[in-house]
Protein backbone atom coordinates (compact mmCIF):
# COMPACT_ATOMS: atom_id res chain seq x y z
CA UNK A 1 0.00 0.00 0.00
CA UNK A 2 1.17 3.76 -0.81
CA UNK A 3 -0.48 6.51 0.19
CA UNK A 4 0.20 9.83 -2.63
CA UNK A 5 -1.22 13.26 -1.38
CA UNK A 6 -1.70 15.62 -4.18
CA UNK A 7 -3.81 18.93 -4.80
CA UNK A 8 -6.45 18.64 -7.58
CA UNK A 9 -9.00 20.71 -9.36
CA UNK A 10 -12.46 18.88 -9.89
CA UNK A 11 -14.22 20.46 -13.02
CA UNK A 12 -17.72 21.59 -13.54
CA UNK A 13 -18.46 18.15 -14.96
CA UNK A 14 -17.58 16.51 -11.34
CA UNK A 15 -14.20 15.28 -12.85
CA UNK A 16 -10.74 15.21 -11.26
CA UNK A 17 -7.58 14.02 -13.01
CA UNK A 18 -4.38 13.02 -11.07
CA UNK A 19 -1.01 12.50 -12.40
CA UNK A 20 0.67 9.60 -10.47
CA UNK A 21 4.28 9.05 -10.11
CA UNK A 22 6.59 7.24 -12.31
CA UNK A 23 6.84 4.20 -10.84
CA UNK A 24 3.31 3.20 -10.20
CA UNK A 25 3.02 0.76 -12.99
CA UNK A 26 -0.07 0.05 -14.67
CA UNK A 27 -2.21 -2.27 -13.87
CA UNK A 28 -5.60 -2.89 -11.70
CA UNK A 29 -5.48 -1.13 -7.79
CA UNK A 30 -7.50 -0.24 -5.71
CA UNK A 31 -7.63 3.19 -4.61
CA UNK A 32 -9.40 5.84 -1.86
CA UNK A 33 -10.10 9.65 -2.85
CA UNK A 34 -10.45 11.59 0.45
CA UNK A 35 -12.37 14.77 -0.26
CA UNK A 36 -11.01 17.63 1.71
CA UNK A 37 -11.72 21.01 0.38
CA UNK A 38 -9.22 23.68 0.85
CA UNK A 39 -10.36 26.59 3.00
CA UNK A 40 -9.90 30.27 1.98
CA UNK A 41 -8.60 32.62 4.30
CA UNK A 42 -11.13 35.08 5.08
CA UNK A 43 -10.91 38.64 3.27
CA UNK A 44 -10.65 41.01 6.45
CA UNK A 45 -9.83 44.39 5.78
CA UNK A 46 -7.57 45.07 8.82
CA UNK A 47 -8.58 49.02 8.99
CA UNK A 48 -12.32 47.79 9.98
CA UNK A 49 -10.67 46.59 12.78
CA UNK A 50 -9.22 49.92 14.00
CA UNK A 51 -9.93 50.89 17.47
CA UNK A 52 -12.20 47.96 18.42
CA UNK A 53 -9.59 46.20 20.80
CA UNK A 54 -9.74 48.47 23.24
CA UNK A 55 -6.36 47.35 25.41
CA UNK A 56 -4.58 49.04 21.69
CA UNK A 57 -6.37 52.60 22.43
CA UNK A 58 -3.78 54.21 23.95
CA UNK A 59 -0.84 53.20 22.62
CA UNK A 60 1.00 55.08 19.45
CA UNK A 61 1.56 52.17 16.97
CA UNK A 62 5.09 54.20 15.52
CA UNK A 63 6.13 54.33 19.18
CA UNK A 64 5.36 50.72 20.07
CA UNK A 65 7.46 49.79 16.93
CA UNK A 66 10.34 51.82 17.66
CA UNK A 67 10.48 50.32 21.04
CA UNK A 68 10.38 46.81 19.87
CA UNK A 69 12.93 47.55 17.36
CA UNK A 70 14.95 48.74 19.65
CA UNK A 71 14.71 45.61 21.86
CA UNK A 72 16.05 43.54 19.16
CA UNK A 73 19.06 45.98 18.22
CA UNK A 74 19.97 45.45 21.96
CA UNK A 75 19.67 41.62 21.54
CA UNK A 76 21.04 41.23 18.44
CA UNK A 77 18.18 39.53 16.79
CA UNK A 78 18.10 41.99 13.91
CA UNK A 79 21.36 40.82 12.30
Amino acid sequence: MRIIETQTNITEDHRLTVQLPDDIEAGEYEIAIIINPQSQPPKTNLNQLQGKIKAFREIDPVTWQKKIRGEWDETRLSD
